[in-house]
């Protein structure tokens, strides 16, 4: 008896609640993308709109399935928070190191240089032969031999100016 009780009192509702949500959803996902059309709007201002509405919905509901449930929005808000905030400060604290990473791949791929090509970053004026572009840094050797490891995000962002390339193979083989 208390199985058919509380399906009656908290499923049935909950999954009226889901249904009702996944409706009113596509029913303005229609009407946004009927207005969109009329009003020759940009795909992409009908697109952050139906997104914006969406998301509106889904969180209503998500905290009407809640409350069914018998967990109070305030309890849930601590929940999310404690989660988000430990996220964030997670992502934080790897942001340089996996932004570094991407860089050295993008530089791999791309290429605005090659091992071996003097270059100058600017508007730093920092001025080497290239010797290595790895996962974290690119690595220059000046004119005094000396090594200039430079973080990735940081050439990225400045402007590179090939100066010369290599006359010889033997010059881009040589570390």
């Amino acid at each position: 008896m208390f199985i058919v009780q509380y399906f009656l009192r908290v499923i049935v509702p909950a999954i009226i609640v889901i249904v009702g949500a996944i409706t009113i959803e596509r029913i303005f996902d229609a009407r946004i993308s009927e207005l969109g059309r009329k009003k020759e709007l940009p795909y992409n201002h009908t697109h952050a709109i139906k997104l914006i509405v969406r998301w509106t919905i889904a969180l209503a509901a998500i905290l009407l399935v809640v409350s069914i449930f018998g967990i109070s929005a305030g309890r849930l808000w601590i929940v999310i928070s404690s989660i988000a905030a430990m996220i964030i400060i997670g992502f934080v604290a790897v942001w340089s190191i996996l932004g570094n990473i991407l860089a050295g791949l993008i530089l791999m791929i791309w290429r605005p240089f090659e091992i071996g090509d003097t270059i100058e970053i600017l508007p730093e004026n920092v001025t080497g032969r290239a010797k290595e572009i790895n996962l974290f840094f690119t690595k220059l050797k000046d004119e005094e031999e000396h090594i200039i490891n430079i973080p990735n995000t940081q050439v990225m962002q400045k402007f590179i100016k090939v100066i010369s390339k290599p006359s010889k193979r033997k010059e881009v083989e040589k570390k």
